[in-house]
């Protein structure tokens, strides 16, 4: 809780700093008072927060799916959710190649998960289900996107075998041992 609320702090800082340069600016320039840069600035935070998920689906590429494109994947979302409590985000594949899923929305309601082609390609049914679990969390979350402090420190200490070519991928991933705990969650027992 502390770090989600230390980073909504960071973020808030950043856009403040940002904001109070470009207000001084417009204000040494006589173009404009203060309240009309943040009358500007509320503005295009409302903007981007309206437009956010329509950009994410542009820029990943993303086609929504329906329950008769992509049944099997639509029954792991809709089981996952249902064992979480939450209601049955979007389901959408995005056409990238590179193995990936996420999670995004304005709230749980709102909630959309997407997995790529790729990690399509990639996965077994199971460590599939392991990773749209791990993305209904960030939206059980609230979208924070936190990891677990005891769950990495667990996912450390068990001995979870990569493949040469999975060790290359997990250098170059933004999720860091993210395969390693892909395999140990397909493995438990729900």
């Amino acid at each position: 809780m502390w770090l989600q609320a230390r980073m909504y702090l960071l973020i808030a800082l950043f856009f403040g700093i940002l904001y109070g340069v470009i207000t001084g600016l417009g204000a040494w320039m006589g173009a404009g008072s203060a309240i009309t840069y943040l009358i500007i600035g509320f503005g295009f935070l409302l903007i981007q927060y309206l437009i956010s998920p329509a950009i994410v689906g542009w820029s990943m590429r993303i086609k929504w799916v329906s329950e008769k494109e992509a049944p099997e994947l639509h029954q792991m979302v809709a089981e996952l959710a249902e064992r979480a409590g939450l209601p049955k985000p979007r389901v959408g594949i995005s056409q990238l190649s590179i193995p990936n899923a996420f999670a995004f929305g304005r709230s749980q309601r709102d909630g959309r998960v997407c997995v790529t082609q790729g990690i399509m390609k990639l996965l077994n049914r199971e460590e599939l289900k392991a990773v749209i679990g791990h993305e209904l969390s960030q939206i059980d979350l609230d979208m924070s996107g936190t990891i677990d402090y005891d769950e990495l420190m667990t996912l450390r200490q068990k001995d979870v075998k990569l493949s040469k070519s999975q060790k290359l991928m997990e250098i170059f991933t933004t999720h860091p041992n993210m395969l390693k705990r892909i395999k140990h969650l397909s493995t438990l027992a729900v």
